[in-house]
C-alpha cells in the first residue's frame, strides 16, 4: 500500500488535493475510497460485534440480579430450576439443565422447561476436569464431550461444567443449542460462575436441611431444651420448653430467660455458675406448682464447648417421683402383708376361743335350758332370782359387749388375712358403667348418724364414657374398692364445714385409657397433707380415733386392684380442696398365678387353712 494511504483521512484528502495538480489523483482516490468503505465496515463488524458482547453481558448481568431471589427458593428443586431458567436465557439456549450424580447414574435434577430428559450414565463424569468449561460449537472436536454429546442426541452446540461440592463431583450444568454457534469467553466464564453459584445452593439448602432436622430432633426430646448465651439471652427454645413455660419460641429468642419465663428464673444463676466454671450444673426433684398439682423437675446445664452459652434441660419426673412412691409403698405393703398373716394366725386362735367361751357362757348365765336349771337347783341356786341379779350387775349387756367387740376384733383378723393373701378372682369381661352406677345406688342407702354422714345428702357428678370399653374384672371386687372410696371420701366431707350455697359433692369419671379403663373418684372434702397422703394406702394407717376405723380399707383396696386385677390405684390431694383416687385397670391383665390350674390349686389349698 502507497506510503500515502497511511495517514489519517484528512491527511489522505489532502495528499490527493496535492497530486490532483499532478494528474495522478485517480487511482489514488480509488484506493482511498476503497480504504474508507473498509474501515467504515470493519468499525460496524466493531460496533456489531460490542453491541452483542454488551447484550450477553447485560442478559448475564440480569442472571446475576436474579440470583438472590434463587437463594431463598423454598426448596432446592425450585432453587435449580431457576438455576436452569436464568442460565438459558442469559446465554441463549435451547435447553439448560443441571443433572446430579446418584445411584451411579446422572439423573437430571431440573430443566428450563423444554422436553424431559432421561438419566445418563455416571461414566460422562470420568472425563470432566473440575472447574473447567467444555464447550463445542459444531462438530464434536473435544473427544471429553463425546460421550454428553452423543447421549443428549448430537445438539448444534454444547457447553458444560462440572459442579462439585464439599464431597467432590456433584453433579453438570449442561447447555445446548439447536444450531451450531460460538461460545465466547464471558458465556464459560459464566456458566463456571453459574457452577459455583450451584455448589453454593446446595450447602445452603444442606445447611437449612441439617438446621431443620436439628430443630426437629430438639423438638421431639422428651426434656425442655434451653440453649442460652454469655448474657443469659435465649438462642434455643424447644417445643416442650413452650409447653412448660407457655411462653413461644418467637417470644422466648433474644430475651434473658428470667424474663422470657419467670418460673425458669433461678436457673439463670445455675447456668452462669456452668459457664463460669465450665462444669455441668444439676439439680434433682426440683419442686414447682402448675396451679392445680406439685409438679417435680431434674434440671441439668450443660456449658457450650468452644463459645460462650449453655443448654438446660428439664425433666419432668413427676410421674417417676409418683411412681418411686408407689414403689416404695409396695414394698412397705408386702412386708408388712407377712407380719399380718403372721398377726391374723396368732390371733385367731385364742380370739376364736374367747368367742366361743363367751357364747358359752351367756347361754349357761341367761338361758333356761334343762341342764343349766338342774345345775342351779344342785347348788340350792334360785335361776329366776340369778337372772334378776345379773339384770341388776347388767351382766348380759358386758356380755353382748364382749361379743360385738370379739367380732370387731374377727373381722379385723378376716381382713389383716384377706390383705396378706393373694386371691385369683375369676375376670370376666365387666361393664364397669354399670358396676359404677350400681355402686352409687347401693351407697346411697348407707346413712349412719354416728358416722355423722348421709349419702343421700351428698351431690354426685357422674361422667362415664359412653364408649367405655369391658374390662376383665371381678364385679364384686371392684364395688368393694368403690364402696371403700365413696364411705371414706364421705366421712372425710362431714368433716368439713361448707361454705352457704356449697356442699359436700363427689365427682366420679369413668374414661377410657391407652390400655384399658381409668376411674377417677374426686371429692371436695378437707383433702389430705403431703406426709399423710403418702401413707394413706399403708396398712393399719388411719386418722381416724381409736375404735373407729381399722385402717385396711384403702389398703386392701390397693391390693385388689395391683394384685388381683394388675392394675394401678393412686391417689392425690390438695389440702382444703379435696382429694382424688385414680383406678386403672388394664383389658388384658397379666396371668401372674401360673393358669387356672395353679389358680385351681391354690384355691383348694386355701379352703383348707
Amino acid at each position: 500500500m502507497p506510503e500515502s494511504s497511511n495517514p489519517s483521512a484528512l491527511h489522505r484528502i489532502i495528499g490527493i488535493s496535492e497530486t490532483s495538480a499532478r494528474k495522478s489523483y485517480y487511482p489514488i482516490l480509488q484506493r482511498t475510497i476503497a480504504e474508507l468503505q473498509a474501515e467504515v465496515a470493519e468499525r460496524k463488524q466493531a460496533e456489531a460485534a460490542l453491541r452483542a458482547t454488551v447484550q450477553r453481558i447485560e442478559r448475564q448481568q440480569r442472571a446475576v440480579l436474579r440470583l438472590p431471589h434463587i437463594h431463598a427458593a423454598n426448596s432446592l428443586d425450585a432453587a435449580l430450576a431457576a438455576v436452569c431458567t436464568a442460565v438459558a436465557q442469559a446465554l441463549e439456549l435451547t435447553r439448560a439443565a443441571v443433572w446430579r450424580l446418584t445411584d451411579n447414574a446422572l439423573a437430571p435434577m431440573a430443566t428450563n422447561g423444554f422436553p424431559s430428559l432421561s438419566c445418563l450414565t455416571a461414566d460422562v463424569l470420568a472425563t470432566f476436569p473440575a472447574k473447567e468449561v467444555l464447550a463445542m460449537e459444531g462438530t464434536c472436536t473435544d473427544t471429553r464431550l463425546q460421550v454428553l454429546w452423543e447421549r443428549l442426541g448430537q445438539p448444534g452446540a454444547l457447553i458444560a461444567t462440572l459442579v462439585c461440592d464439599n464431597h467432590g463431583p456433584w453433579g453438570l450444568i449442561t447447555g445446548e443449542a439447536s444450531s451450531p454457534r460460538t461460545w465466547f469467553a464471558d458465556e464459560t466464564a459464566f456458566l463456571g460462575r453459574m457452577a459455583e453459584h450451584v455448589a453454593l445452593v446446595l450447602a445452603e439448602h444442606e445447611t437449612q436441611r441439617l438446621r431443620a432436622l436439628l430443630t426437629r430432633i430438639v423438638d421431639s426430646m422428651p426434656s425442655a431444651l434451653i440453649t442460652v448465651d454469655a448474657q443469659g439471652r435465649v438462642t434455643q427454645w424447644n417445643r416442650h420448653a413452650e409447653t412448660l413455660t407457655g411462653t413461644s419460641a418467637t417470644q422466648a429468642l433474644g430475651r434473658p430467660l428470667a424474663e422470657a419465663a419467670p418460673l425458669l428464673a433461678a436457673y439463670s444463676e445455675l447456668a452462669a455458675q456452668a459457664m463460669a466454671t465450665h462444669t455441668p450444673q444439676s439439680r434433682t426433684r426440683q419442686a414447682r406448682s402448675d396451679g392445680t398439682r406439685t409438679r417435680f423437675e431434674d434440671v441439668t446445664i450443660y456449658p457450650l464447648e468452644q463459645m460462650e452459652g449453655a443448654v438446660i434441660r428439664i425433666d419432668d419426673v413427676t410421674e417417676r417421683q409418683h411412681m418411686e412412691q408407689l414403689l416404695i409403698q409396695s414394698e412397705k405393703m408386702l412386708s408388712l402383708g407377712g407380719l399380718a398373716a403372721g398377726m391374723a394366725h396368732e390371733i385367731n386362735n385364742p380370739l376364736a376361743s374367747i368367742l366361743g367361751s363367751i357364747q358359752v357362757l351367756a347361754s349357761r348365765l341367761s338361758a333356761p335350758l334343762p341342764a343349766n336349771l338342774k345345775a342351779a337347783a344342785a347348788a340350792n341356786l334360785d335361776f329366776d332370782a340369778l337372772q334378776r341379779y345379773l339384770a341388776a350387775r347388767d351382766i348380759p349387756t358386758m356380755l353382748t359387749a364382749i361379743q360385738d367387740a370379739g367380732r370387731r376384733a374377727a373381722t379385723l383378723v378376716t381382713g389383716m388375712l384377706g390383705f396378706s393373701r393373694k386371691t385369683d378372682p375369676r375376670l370376666v369381661p365387666t361393664d364397669l358403667g354399670e358396676v359404677i352406677r350400681s355402686t352409687i345406688e347401693l351407697a346411697r342407702m348407707d346413712y349412719d348418724l354416728k358416722k355423722n354422714y348421709d349419702f343421700r345428702r351428698i351431690a354426685i357428678d357422674l361422667h362415664i364414657d359412653p364408649d367405655l370399653p369391658a374390662v376383665p374384672c371381678s364385679q364384686d371386687k371392684i364395688q368393694q374398692v368403690l364402696l371403700n372410696l365413696l364411705r371414706n371420701g364421705a366421712e372425710a366431707m362431714a368433716e368439713k364445714a361448707y361454705p352457704p350455697g356449697d356442699g359436700p359433692r363427689f365427682t366420679i369419671r369413668a374414661e377410657s385409657a391407652h390400655d384399658g379403663v381409668r376411674i377417677r373418684v374426686a371429692d371436695n372434702g378437707p383433702g389430705m397433707e403431703p406426709d399423710i397422703l403418702a401413707r394413706s394406702m399403708e396398712p393399719f394407717f388411719t386418722t381416724k380415733p381409736p375404735g373407729k376405723g381399722t385402717g385396711l380399707g384403702l389398703s386392701v383396696s390397693y391390693f385388689i386392684i395391683t394384685q388381683e386385677h394388675g392394675g394401678r390405684m393412686y391417689a392425690e390431694s390438695t389440702p382444703g380442696q379435696g382429694s382424688c383416687f385414680t383406678i386403672e385397670l388394664p383389658q388384658k391383665p397379666a396371668n401372674k398365678n401360673g393358669g387356672p390350674k395353679a389358680s385351681a390349686e391354690r384355691t383348694r389349698q386355701r379352703s383348707q387353712d
